[in-house]
């Protein structure tokens, strides 16, 4: 893996001015050392730990732990800290997601694509590929001995770095941390517009400052990331990594007699060139916004059906030259994307509404109802309240 010219000059800088005290930070060669051992490092067979996940901003973060096994066959177990709030186990061909304080089982197929341990190494290579090294520095984690790499932040400019990398920096490396997150992530494959702007609520690349990496030694297992923003930060950490043999019982799970069986339903989606065809299909007298800020285009209508809890959604998506989306959807059937509890309530043309602006991730959501419909319509913080209720009215449905 080659060294850009402008790492190699920051680091010449570095033990230029630093020689007489450059004993924990490496040199050039322990750089590229670190870099010949990445590059040839493979994933283990197996791994378990504790993951613990801190992410957001002041009163507002979050924080997780969990319990993980996995193979590079691809068998998982995951489980909260406590072991009571939820557990998720896949032998390779079976999924079950089960919530004991409810009693309740959700099972599966097992669609593993890519083991996790492969993600995890693939992620670690693209990461230190597209963003250059600033430095490397040996240390320790968790009782072991540890490279501590730092990466250049990126920016909006940073036209080369890969879009699955710009994603992993703005949100945890683990999967869910617990029963509401899986729950979560099932809305987010079943939920259209969920879908089509989840990944859009992060942080702006601008705002990302550092991007800190661990690395264990041997193994080149990538135990810590740390990235901080001008308000919010994101870290993933796996303590008590183990890579000995797993037994194979981790992998196996029989709900209880009494437990509460169901199974997710995949809805079906439709892509549509005019909204008056997409309508014609739903029924849905939904009309496009006579107000869209200038700097926004519609990207594409989708209608999203469920046999099993008869609804149906008819989505707009729109996206402006930053790529920032805004979605506007209406529903046969209740609109639920807002916390209730945080939520304000305000009129829509009339009609009852609920406003929510998420901090975190600086994006604001408004629901009101039309008649025996109910809408709902998501944008980023740089449209404003006053215009987001503006283009809510615009749709002439209140």
């Amino acid at each position: 893996m080659q060294l850009s010219p402008h790492t190699r000059a920051a680091f010449l800088l570095i033990c230029v001015v630093a020689l007489a005290g450059c004993t924990t930070l490496l040199g050039e060669s322990a750089e590229e050392e670190f870099l010949d051992k990445l590059e040839a490092a493979e994933p283990p067979d197996q791994l378990s730990a504790t993951v613990e996940n801190s992410f957001g901003a002041g009163d507002d973060e979050i924080e997780t732990k969990q319990q993980l096994w996995v193979r590079d066959s691809g068998e998982s177990r995951f489980e909260s800290a406590d072991g009571d709030d939820w557990l998720m186990v896949d032998d390779g061909e079976q999924v079950w997601d089960y919530f004991p304080d409810e009693n309740r089982v959700i099972e599966s197929e097992s669609a593993v694509t890519e083991t996790y341990l492969n993600t995890v190494y693939e992620l670690s290579e693209e990461f230190v590929a597209e963003l250059d090294i600033q430095s490397v520095e040996e240390t320790t984690f968790d009782g072991n001995d540890a490279y501590h790499v730092s990466l250049a932040p990126p920016t909006n400019e940073t036209e080369s770095v890969d879009e699955s990398i710009l994603d992993v920096i703005r949100q945890p490396l683990s999967p869910g941390a617990g029963a509401d997150d899986i729950e979560d992530a099932e809305t987010a494959t079943t939920d259209d517009s969920d879908e089509n702007t989840s990944t859009e609520w992060e942080a702006d690349f601008a705002d990302v400052d550092s991007v800190e990496l661990y690395f264990e030694t041997e193994s080149l297992f990538l135990v810590k990331t740390v990235v901080t923003g001008e308000e919010e930060h994101s870290e993933t950490a796996y303590r008590n990594v183990s890579f000995e043999s797993i037994p194979d019982d981790t992998f196996e799970f029989e709900p209880p007699s009494d437990a509460v069986r169901e199974e997710p339903e995949t809805p079906e989606r439709t892509e549509f060139d005019s909204l008056s065809a997409a309508r014609e299909q739903t029924d849905l007298p939904l009309s496009e916004p006579a107000e869209v800020p200038d700097d926004f285009e519609r990207d594409g209508i989708t209608v999203t059906e469920w046999d099993e809890r008869d609804e149906t959604q008819l989505g707009i998506r729109y996206q402006d030259d930053e790529s920032e989306f805004m979605s506007l959807v209406m529903t046969d059937d209740e609109i639920d994307f807002v916390d209730e509890e945080a939520a304000e309530p305000l009129q829509v043309d009339g009609s009852s509404g609920l406003y929510e602006f998420d901090e975190r991730f600086a994006f604001q959501t408004l629901e009101w109802e039309c008649g025996e419909y109910e809408l709902a319509l998501t944008a980023p913080e740089l449209v404003d309240r006053e215009e987001l209720v503006t283009i809510a009215e615009s749709t002439g449905c209140s």
